[in-house]
């Protein structure tokens, strides 16, 4: 069961780095990604805690429970996109949000988010963050990031992942995990 559960998480890992490796363009809402951290988490703490007691696995899955909702409270309307540098998505939002004429700006910078309609912020991994914090009307929103999954692919430019990097390594860390579980 543990090498299972190791092998599982290992697998998902090495494929998604193999697509980021491939230089595709992916968006991805950072509930997935905070929900996939969740699970490992948990799982690895069930595997390896097995002689728990009752009262004591309740407090911890209360607490894990709090720490879901709370990361799903912060990281609602927030999308990651692999693999595009923070110019293109800017210009790519711009172009959006002007076909829609929204007239509002969009901040390049994380500290002023607070007033602007869309925040960009780009990471070294080649991977930008997209705020949609401001945005209350669920339908432009879902317009907008329906928009942007479409438009990715004709932005030619390609870049080296370096996420896709990490989470290789991490994949290939936990396959080894499994494998030595296996072997107990």
């Amino acid at each position: 069961m543990n090498s299972i559960f190791y092998l599982t998480m290992a697998l998902i890992l090495i494929i998604f780095s193999l697509v980021l490796l491939r230089k595709k363009k992916v968006m991805i809402s950072r509930i997935f990604e905070q929900s996939f951290l969740m699970i490992f988490m948990w799982g690895n703490f069930l595997i390896v805690r097995t002689g728990i007691e009752l009262k004591d696995m309740c407090l911890i899955t209360v607490t894990h429970l709090v720490v879901a909702i709370m990361l799903s409270m912060v990281s609602r309307r927030k999308y990651s996109i692999y693999n595009i540098n923070k110019e293109e998505a800017t210009v790519l939002i711009k172009t959006i949000l002007e076909e829609k004429e929204i007239q509002r700006n969009i901040n390049l910078e994380k500290i002023n988010c607070e007033e602007k309609l869309v925040c960009v912020n780009w990471d070294f991994f080649n991977v930008v963050e997209i705020y949609f914090d401001e945005v209350i009307d669920i339908q432009l929103r879902w317009h907008i990031i329906r928009e942007i999954r479409e438009r990715l692919n004709s932005i030619n430019r390609k870049y080296f992942s370096y996420a896709g990097i990490g989470y290789l390594f991490f994949g290939l860390v936990l396959l080894e995990l499994a494998i030595q579980w296996y072997k107990l």
